[in-house]
Order: C-alpha cells, then structure tokens, then sequence
C-alpha cells in the first residue's frame, strides 16, 4: 500500500500501490485508472475520491457544513430526496450520504464530510455502476485508512525556529506589507497554498516544535481585509507571525497565503 500525507492539513491515508492519486488546486484525488482523474470521464475505470479541506476558524457546526455540501451534489443530479446518516473516523464526526443517480447515467454518487477542530474534510465518490464489485470494497478500505496526524515529519525550519511549509519563497517585505517598521525584522515568504492550509499547518506544527501559541487571531481570508495575526512563545523567544491572503494576479479568483515572520 502506499501512503499519501497531506502536509497542510494534517490527514493521512494509504491506497494500492497500483493506483494514482493527483494534487488539483482544491482537492486531493485518488483513482484506479488515470481515466478516473480526467474531468467527465465516463466509462469503465473512471472512478475516483476526491478530498476537499476547508479552514473553519470560526468553529461552526458541521450540520449546515453538510446541508451545503449535500445539496451542492444533490441539485447537480436532480435528487430531490437523499438520506443522511451520521459518520465518525479517525476522531473526527459527520455525516455520509449516496445520492441516487438517473438510472440512465450509470453511476454511483457518495458523498461525506467530517469535521475536526478547525479542519473540514468533503468527500466525493463517484464510480460506474459495473465497477462496483472491485471499486467499492478498495474505497472503503481506503477510507478506513484516514488518520489525522500531531506532526508532519521532514519539515523545513526557519532560522526563526519555526516550520515552514513546502514550496514557499521568500520575498520583499515590501511586498506584502506597507508602512512597517524595521523592515530588517521581517521575513516574508509567498506560498502556492491556500490561506486555510497555512492555518491548519500552524495550528498543528507550531506546538508541535515547542512553540506555544498565546493568542491566534483570524480573519475570513479575504484580500485586503488584513491578516491572521498570530503570537508564539518558546522559552523567552517571543515571535509575531501573520498570515496573509493574496491573488496571484489581480482577476484570480483564486486566494493563496503568504507567512510573515518578524524576528524579535
């Protein structure tokens, strides 16, 4: 079996060796055959997982988390009635649910979330209804699988002594902030992650290379509203550490997250 760590969140799992799995801007997917990764594929061997994380700071409820994501998949399929039943794994809770497909489409809907902390996970299963005998039973295992994890190991380390996430860069200060003071102090790096992933990293890492976090303070992600503004303790070493959200071009839709570091 192979194993998959996602770094930012901070959920694991394993899956056969013979098959691939594909980091798309806003999901993790895993599939039999590569068919199963092509957006509509259709036919034999296009089943798939994918796995959406989303930051929820504010702690809200995972029901209405779910009544979204439901009918999201719902209103695509022209479901008007779906059961639900409540889920739990790896600590965290839930709910699942199949989603009757036209009988004309051949294929199977699944889908779930679950809720832990401040990280939502949604689940997606689609597969062909002929693949049934031999994809479900490898998904249920898969899933069984799901873990969350108090620490990713092989972490890149800043001079600061904190964790750094991979594939970031470091920038000009003056890149990201305006008007600071002893710009010398500030180390800013530009990440290809979303905004809620860093977070979810922090929140997880920091305390877990002895950094206590003493105040955490977030906003809804948006650009332009400010940043995340968080302060870490080890020792006598006190760090301010803000997390920022950005578009890497102005018309994208798309909001990424930048770490500045302010040396003491």
């Amino acid at each position: 079996m192979s194993h998959f760590e996602q770094v930012l969140w901070g959920y694991a799992l394993t899956f056969p060796d013979d098959w691939f799995h594909r980091a798309f801007p806003e999901a993790e997917g895993f599939a039999a055959d590569l068919r199963g990764l092509v957006r509509d594929a259709a036919g034999a061997g296009s089943g798939h997982i994918l796995i959406q994380a989303e930051w929820n700071g504010r702690r809200l409820p995972v029901e209405p988390l779910w009544s979204a994501h439901l009918a999201k998949f719902a209103t695509m399929v022209g479901a008007k009635q779906v059961g639900a039943s409540a889920w739990a794994m790896a600590g965290a809770s839930g709910f699942e649910a199949e989603i009757a497909m036209p009988k004309k489409e051949e294929r199977r809907l699944w889908v779930g979330i679950l809720s832990r902390e401040a990280t939502v996970l949604k689940f997606m299963v689609a597969h062909p209804t002929q693949d049934r005998p031999w994809f479900e039973p490898a998904v249920t295992e898969i899933l069984k699988s799901l873990q969350f994890v108090d620490r990713v190991q092989g972490i890149r380390v800043h001079e600061s002594g904190l964790p750094l996430p991979p594939d970031c860069r470091r920038i000009d200060p003056a890149l990201a902030l305006n008007d600071i003071l002893e710009p010398e102090k500030w180390r800013v790096f530009e990440c290809p992650h979303s905004l809620g992933g860093l977070h979810a990293f922090y929140l997880r890492e920091a305390p877990a290379h002895d950094w206590q976090i003493e105040t955490f303070e977030s906003i809804s992600g948006e650009p332009d509203t400010g940043f995340s503004r968080v302060r870490l303790r080890r020792d006598e070493k006190v760090i301010a550490l803000g997390l920022l959200p950005y578009r890497p071009r102005h018309a994208d839709e798309t909001v990424l997250g930048r770490i500045a570091i302010k040396l003491s």
